[in-house]
């Protein structure tokens, strides 16, 4: 794995950029501004992290779908995330198996509801905390999805608006 940072300026801004390659052959540039994916044999493609200006004009579709895959795998960690921080708090703290807690995580997480009878008392305060927190993941997540749409909608309205 390697790592690289390189200093540019964007906007008359600095950005700073860090370039992470692994032995998969995908490489991927942070910064503030601009995630950047390559995949072997293509071209690098640059997608603004952040939305652009209503001066500026809309993505391309192509560029629109890789910020909206972007986005897509981000909602996917954020649940990933809480699955497994459910899975642990259920496994430690309510000693069930490994699978009992992936089902009593990903039912609360799903909003069903727990499966197995919780006896501790510190699972008990850790399913109500957990429940609490599952609805608001699943809020955040589905606004992290559907934030680029939003945004291209809005962004396209404007352009409209502008040019009658």
């Amino acid at each position: 794995m390697a790592l690289f940072v390189q200093f540019v300026t964007k906007f008359s801004m600095p950005v700073v950029k860090i370039h992470i390659e692994t032995n998969l052959a995908l490489t991927i540039l942070l910064s503030c501004y601009t995630y950047s994916i390559r995949f072997p044999l293509s071209d690098l493609i640059h997608v603004n992290a952040m939305f652009e200006h209503r001066a500026q004009p809309l993505l391309t579709p192509r560029e629109f779908l890789i910020r909206q895959m972007i986005y897509l795998l981000v909602a996917f960690g954020i649940i990933a995330g809480s699955l497994v921080m459910g899975m642990l708090g259920y496994h430690f703290l309510e000693k069930l198996s490994w699978i009992d807690s992936l089902l009593n995580a990903a039912m609360i997480l799903g909003g069903m509801g727990p499966v197995n009878a919780l006896i501790t008392t510190g699972g008990k305060i850790f399913a109500s905390f957990y429940a609490l927190y599952s609805g608001i993941i699943f809020l955040v997540s589905v606004g992290v999805i559907l934030a680029p749409l939003y945004h291209r909608f809005l962004h396209r309205f404007h352009m409209e608006v502008e040019d009658v």
